[in-house]
This record gives structure tokens, sequence and C-alpha cells, in this order.
């Protein structure tokens, strides 16, 4: 997740151990796509966003996005927001 398109900081962090810290939130979820056993992409929100304009008792943040480069323009981002909305919205 350090190559482009993101430009992060690589920071020393165990990914795997940082997304089982980021789970124990019971109020943060993660959806992903795949087809065959193949990870094509994920979509993950919780409640706290990036600035204090996104807390709102009612609302989510979309905190990790990414599809991955071979499944791009295939409808695999759109089916995942559109996954997580209905859930919202249910």
């Amino acid at each position: 997740m350090m190559a482009s398109p993101l430009f992060m900081q690589a920071d020393e962090v165990d990914p795997v151990q940082e997304m089982m810290d980021w789970l124990k939130d019971e109020n943060n979820h993660l959806w992903a796509a795949y087809q065959d056993d193949k990870p094509l992409g994920h979509i993950r929100i919780q409640p706290q966003g990036e600035t204090f304009i996104s807390a709102h008792p009612g609302a989510m943040n979309i905190t990790g996005a990414f599809v991955g480069p071979d499944s791009r323009h295939a409808g695999v981002g759109a089916l995942l927001l559109n996954t997580v909305m209905a859930w919202l919205h249910a």
C-alpha cells in the first residue's frame, strides 16, 4: 500500500497487527471483494474521519479503499461502495 498512487510515509508497522487492532473497535467495518480466492479490493469505514467536520453521530467515514490494478475499471470499487451504502441504509 505504500506504492503509487498512495504517497504515505513508510513507517515500520506490522500491517497485520495494525489491522487486527483496528478491527477490535466494534464500530470499525471492513469489506473485501474476492474472485476465486483472489482478493480484488477492500473498503473500510469508521466513525472517526480526518477532521472534526466529519464528527457526526449519524455519519461514517471511508478511511480506506483500494482496488488492485488488474481489477480497476471492472466495477469492483462501485460494488464495494454500493454494498457499504446499502448496509448503512439498512
